[in-house]
């Protein structure tokens, strides 16, 4: 597997490795099941997508890379595949996804990772993944990124650019993509982040360390795709940490396509209402143009020691990349 990364802590590694362990909808290429999913590539080029404006990407992102190539490696040795990462980097007046490398690098997944970043986007970093994905890639949005492919955030303060502002300093979202005919639930978010005390970097930090310890139990519906199949109508314990979505009026865009809802909130043990999940989307997939999308409110990529929650993650990347 090669690498594309800033050098990585032997302790830091060691350690973290060591907690491892209706009519239907057409997609492009679509593989007929799970035998065929996993033999629809023997090599894999994907991208993680950091962002230099997203103070949680320049904290973590050391830290998680170290998650990210465990998968990885995992996805190898189970799949006999090969996975090539890129870790992508944009600042707000340039990078490698506004430079195209996304098509040069012939990349078949781009992975957001989650954060704030994809919430307020600079001039064009967005149109390069929807031509992406409109071309025959794949585009995982996990959490926060997971609102890039949205049709847009509801339940939205009046005060909520002020939120934002003080948080990550950035005032409004920036339209998102608009790949998947779901709403980004921000109503937990702004909700817990309401009081004028939680609205410093100090408490975001502290926030986040909670995601490491925090819990959703996800159900999966029975959809007949080759993706997470073995688990419908099961429910998975998962790390949580983003907020919830919801189907947009089907009369949004009458030309927009369907999506799969390939898992729902059947709880949460986190700092967020867990009442404003319940029964709201999880995980959604849909197709794009030439390409697919899956959308993911939960982390199974940083899931420790969760082999559930991996072979999910894993099943996400083959199936957008099939």
């Amino acid at each position: 597997m090669r690498c594309h990364s800033p050098l990585l802590s032997v302790a830091l590694v060691l350690f973290l490795l060591s907690l491892s362990g209706g009519q239907a909808l057409v997609f492009p290429s679509q593989c007929a099941d799970d035998a065929a999913l996993r033999s629809c590539t023997s090599e894999l080029n994907v991208a993680i997508l950091f962002q230099g404006w997203d103070y949680m990407d320049l904290l973590l992102r050391t830290f998680t890379a170290v998650f990210y190539q465990a998968r990885f490696a995992e996805m190898e040795r189970a799949h006999n595949i090969t996975c090539n990462l890129y870790f992508f980097w944009d600042s707000r007046e340039g990078g490698d996804v506004q430079d195209g490398k996304l098509e040069s690098l012939h990349i078949d997944v781009a992975f957001g990772p989650g954060g704030v970043g994809s919430w307020n986007t600079p001039p064009g970093y967005g149109e390069k993944i929807r031509q992406f994905v409109l071309r025959g890639g794949g585009f995982l949005g996990a959490c926060g990124d997971a609102y890039l492919g949205t049709m847009g955030a509801i339940n939205v303060p009046e005060d909520y650019d002020d939120i934002l502002y003080r948080l990550f300093g950035f005032q409004g979202m920036t339209p998102p993509l608009e790949m998947v005919n779901v709403y980004f639930d921000a109503g937990p978010f702004a909700q817990h982040f309401e009081p004028r005390y939680t609205q410093n970097n100090f408490y975001v930090l502290l926030f986040l360390l909670t995601f490491f310890v925090s819990q959703a139990q996800v159900r999966f519906a029975p959809q007949g795709l080759p993706f997470a199949e073995a688990y419908a109508n099961k429910t998975v314990s998962i790390m949580e940490s983003g907020v919830p979505m919801v189907e947009a009026p089907p009369d949004h865009d009458a030309s927009h396509p369907s999506f799969y809802p390939i898992a729902t909130f059947a709880g949460v043990r986190s700092l967020y209402d867990a009442s404003l999940f319940e029964n709201k989307y999880a995980i959604v997939t849909g197709p794009y143009g030439e390409g697919k999308v899956v959308l993911s409110a939960v982390h199974p990529e940083i899931s420790m020691g969760n082999r559930d929650a991996h072979r999910i993650f894993a099943e996400m990347i083959l199936w957008l990349s099939a």
